[in-house]
Order: structure tokens, then C-alpha cells, then sequence
């Protein structure tokens, strides 16, 4: 006991003074998600040699609030933003272009079954396409079919953000689906089941720790009145225009293009009021300055003018002073016996308006540009393309076709799984399965690129077949058709023709006569029968 060390009646908790800060700054303080800042408002990072990184008073201060991807997006932050979307979709068309329109050109996938039993996979697909194309039996609402949900899927990722769709089964236990949009997508107050890990839930979507999905809140009504049930993430597919990893909730397309677009909206209403107003007056009196009367269009009507008592001009058949009383427009232009003239070097102008100007319709471009970018595709995709040469307009359809592509890839995974559900349901009902175990290998057959030169593209691909570059599936895949289909067509094609040739009483006709075949050389292939 005699070696413990005294307590010292020091305080030990010493708040630290505040670093020290150039142009005698005051108190400084650490604020989450800003750094060293001055009173909790200003940041005064100014020992960084990064020039982006320091205040300045040339321009304004940037505000983010987190780096945490999960939590950069806040449920009302994401529902204000899909208010402000679907304002823009239903009031400019140009809004209603890059979602509508661009999911139009995104398209769907065709499945064609890849077993190895051939049999198998022919019937397997026209029993898939009569169950998948009848929206009564594909969708619970019996609304969408499963083309249409595709292109619906896309919709909401460029307009709303994301999208759920519930995997579900009809009376008969056939696979179906029921489709949520974002706005059913949220945070509510239901029980999930316990779960050994720890789980996350931000706007309607429960991880684990890792920032795997495990659930989906489905909510309707709002309020007290709020109704909801949480899905399991293995039995739905969530489709989202996820802009950065780490977040699970998607934000529209339009987030950059929302304050434009109404920009644009309010200044056209401004310009398209003045416009209106320029013509409400027709007319109007001008005052020369050097007082001389200068000779007007309207004097070569020629009508003799008189005076009154004082001296005064005034109008033919009128009374007072010339420009005194009110006189129609139509009584200007159609009559021929009455010339306006006014005293003092006034006279009577149409009145003309130049607007929209260059200026403003060079800015409104800027900003549909911008607008277009922010989409995540070329500018002249959606906004003015006449500029551009051929080379020009080749390049944009080869960047719009990565970015369709891009967006096909991401349908790949959603109907690659209703695929095995769908085939799971049946095998369960009673449907016989290939001779092949690998029962869920499918090819998926998209709808065909664009291209502004069909006839050049073809004859390239023609060529890089012919020189073994290229093969037909990847030609009729471009074509959005499946290339063993075409192949067996074009067999029975020739057999038909083989059979119209044996039937033809002409002794010189051959099945060539009615299916031509040409050479690597374009010259039609000659039959040594035929001889």
C-alpha cells in the first residue's frame, strides 16, 4: 500500500484547445460528415493540398451530407424525387421521352430453351409463350403479360427508381407474378423473423450486415391506414437504377434533370405569355424625333384631308383631333376610303416580336443537353440529331446500343429467375422434364439493334461470315431472332421447293427455279441437272 500512487485532484477530462486556424477564425469544431468547421457551419479545411477540397468565396460551399451510399438516399428525399419525376413525365414530353421512350427502345428477351433435348425445348416454348403472353395467367392484376413487364421494369428504373415483383402462383399453382411500384416499396411497422444475424432495414429494405437484401416492405395507404405485409427477397425480384454500390434503393433518371426541366417549363410559359400579349396589340403610335412627317404605307390610299375650326387635322368622316377616338383593326386593313394622319411626326407601326431569340434557344439546348447526359445517353438521342454527319450519327448509335445493351444484361437476371420459377411450378404440376438435368438452361434472344444503314451492316456480316469471323447466332441474335428456328425454316423452305420442282410438268424446272441459291460471288448457282 505504501508504492499507490496518490490521486491527483487534477481533472483528468481537459477539453483540448481548438487548432489553430489562419485569418483569425474562432472556435472550431469536427462535424460529422463536413470535417473541421468554424461554429458547426463552415468548413475550414485549409491544410489540404487539394484545391477542391478548401473554402472559397468565389464560389458557394457544397453540402453532402454522408459518405455512407446506404444512407445518401433517405426515404423522403427518394419520394420527393419521384413526386417531382412523375410531374415532369406527365407535364414535358421531353421527360416522357427519355423514360417511355427509352424503355420502348430497351425492349424485352425472347427465351429460347438450350437443353439438349431438342424435342423438349420446341414444346417447352410454345407451352412457356401460351402461359406467359395471356395477361389473365401471367399477372395477378391480369394487366401486364411478360413481354410488357419487362418493358414496364425498365419504366420504373428510369422514372421511379426501382421496382418489386412478387413471385406468386395462380388457383391452379401455375407461376405469376404481382407487380409494386416504388411508391409501395417503404419502411412500415411489421414484425420480420428473428434471425440469428443482425439486420438492417433503411426505406422499406431489411439486409444483413453484409448489405444483403433479405426482405422488402410492401405497404398501401398511408397513416393509420397503412396496410403491409413483408415479402422474402428469394421470392421477389427487386429491379433499381442503382447509381453507386452500397445502397438498396434506386433513384430515378430524371434526379439531374428534374430542376431544368421545370426551368425550361416556367421560362417557355413566361416567353409563350409575352408572346400572346405582343398580339393582343397590333398597333402602336411612334414620335419621330426631328417632328418631321415621314410618308406612311397607309397615305397611298389617298383620301382628302380635313380641318376644324382651330386648324387641326382630323380623320375623314370622324371627329376630333387626328388618333383621338378608337379605331378597329379591320376598319385599317380593309377599308379603302380612310388614310390615318397625325400631326408631329407621329405615325402608326405594326408591332412585331422576335422571341424565342437565338440566345435563349442556344441556352434551352445547353440544358436539354445536360438534361440528356444526366439520362446516360448522347444528347442527340433525344434532342435535335439533325447537326450530326453520318460518321457522326454512327458513333451515337453505337454508344445508344451499349447503353440498351447495358440495360438488357439487367433483364437478363430478372427473367433468367422467373424462368426456373416458372419451370419449377410446372415440373410440380405435373409437366414432363427433358432428358436433360440441366432443365433451366435457356437462351435469351433480344429485340433487334438499330442501326441507319441496314444494307451496309448486312453486307459486312455477311462477309465475316463467310470468312468464319462471324457466326448465325450472333447474326439473328442482332436481328432479335433465334438462328436454329431460321435454319430449319430455311430447310423446310427447300424441301417445299424440291417437291413444287418433282410436281412441275416442265421438264427444265428445278427447286432452284423457285428457291435461288448464289455463290460467294452473287451469280446464281447453276444445277448440272438442269444441263
Amino acid at each position: 500500500m505504501a508504492n499507490r500512487r496518490k490521486r491527483s485532484n487534477k481533472p483528468q477530462n481537459i477539453a483540448k484547445p481548438a487548432p489553430s486556424v489562419p485569418n483569425g477564425v474562432g472556435s472550431v469544431g469536427f462535424v460529422p460528415g463536413v470535417g473541421l468547421a468554424d461554429d458547426q457551419t463552415n468548413p475550414l479545411n485549409f491544410a489540404s493540398g487539394y484545391d477542391a477540397s478548401r473554402p472559397s468565396d468565389a464560389r458557394g460551399w457544397t453540402r453532402w451530407a454522408t459518405i455512407d451510399p446506404r444512407q445518401e438516399l433517405d426515404q423522403f428525399t427518394r419520394e420527393q424525387l419521384l413526386k417531382e419525376s412523375r410531374w415532369l413525365q406527365a407535364n414535358v414530353g421531353f421527360a416522357h421521352r427519355g423514360v417511355t421512350g427509352m424503355a420502348d427502345l430497351v425492349g424485352y428477351l425472347t427465351p429460347q430453351a438450350a437443353t439438349s433435348d431438342s424435342k423438349w425445348n420446341q414444346e417447352a416454348e410454345e407451352h412457356f409463350m401460351e402461359m406467359a403472353l395471356e395477361p389473365t395467367l401471367f399477372d395477378r392484376t391480369g394487366v401486364l403479360d411478360f413481354f410488357s413487364w419487362q418493358v414496364e421494369q425498365t419504366k420504373s428504373d428510369l422514372g421511379d427508381g426501382d421496382s418489386l415483383t412478387v413471385l406468386s402462383e395462380s388457383e391452379t399453382g401455375s407461376a405469376q407474378i404481382v407487380f409494386y411500384g416504388a411508391h409501395h416499396v417503404r419502411s412500415m411497422r411489421a414484425k420480420v423473423p428473428k434471425s440469428k444475424n443482425p439486420e438492417l432495414e433503411t426505406d422499406g429494405v431489411t439486409t444483413d450486415r453484409m448489405g444483403r437484401a433479405k426482405y422488402y416492405g410492401i405497404v398501401s395507404g398511408y397513416g393509420q391506414k397503412a396496410v403491409g405485409k413483408k415479402i422474402r427477397a428469394r421470392d421477389a425480384i427487386f429491379s433499381a437504377n442503382f447509381e453507386r454500390h452500397g445502397r438498396v434503393r434506386g433513384v430515378t433518371a430524371l434526379a439531374r434533370a428534374i430542376n431544368h426541366s421545370k426551368d425550361i417549363a416556367e421560362s417557355n410559359a413566361s416567353v409563350k405569355s409575352a408572346i400572346k400579349a405582343a398580339g393582343e396589340y397590333v398597333f402602336q403610335i411612334t414620335q419621330q424625333q426631328s417632328g418631321a412627317m415621314p410618308f406612311h404605307p397607309l397615305a397611298q390610299q389617298g383620301t382628302t384631308v380635313e380641318y376644324d375650326a382651330a386648324g387641326n387635322e382630323i380623320v375623314a368622316d370622324g371627329a376630333g383631333p387626328a388618333g383621338s377616338q378608337k379605331i378597329k383593326q379591320e376598319e385599317i386593313i380593309t377599308s379603302g376610303a380612310t388614310a390615318l394622319q397625325f400631326d408631329g411626326g407621329k405615325r402608326l407601326e405594326l408591332i412585331t416580336d422576335n422571341r424565342p431569340g437565338s440566345n435563349y434557344l442556344d441556352f434551352i439546348n445547353h440544358l436539354m443537353r445536360d438534361i440528356a447526359w444526366g439520362i446516360g445517353v448522347a444528347p442527340e438521342v433525344l434532342w435535335m440529331m439533325s447537326g450530326l454527319t453520318g460518321p457522326g450519327v454512327r458513333f451515337v448509335m453505337k454508344d445508344l446500343n451499349k447503353w440498351i445493351k447495358k440495360r438488357q444484361d439487367k433483364r437478363l437476371r430478372d427473367v433468367k429467375k422467373y424462368w426456373a420459377y416458372f419451370w419449377a411450378k410446372e415440373f410440380a404440376n405435373g409437366y414432363p422434364m427433358p432428358t436433360d438435368p440441366r432443365w433451366w438452361k435457356c437462351e435469351w434472344i433480344p429485340i433487334a439493334d438499330i442501326t441507319i444503314d441496314e444494307g451496309r451492316d448486312g453486307n459486312l456480316e455477311m462477309k465475316r461470315y463467310e470468312k468464319g469471323a462471324e457466326t448465325l447466332a450472333a447474326i439473328y441474335g442482332r436481328q432479335g431472332r433465334k438462328w436454329d428456328r431460321q435454319l430449319e425454316q430455311r430447310g423446310r423452305e427447300i424441301d417445299k421447293a424440291v417437291e413444287l420442282a418433282a410436281a412441275s410438268a416442265a421438264d427444265d424446272v428445278t427447286w432452284r427455279d423457285f428457291l435461288p441459291v448464289h455463290d460467294k460471288k452473287g451469280q446464281p448457282v447453276v444445277d448440272p441437272k438442269s444441263n
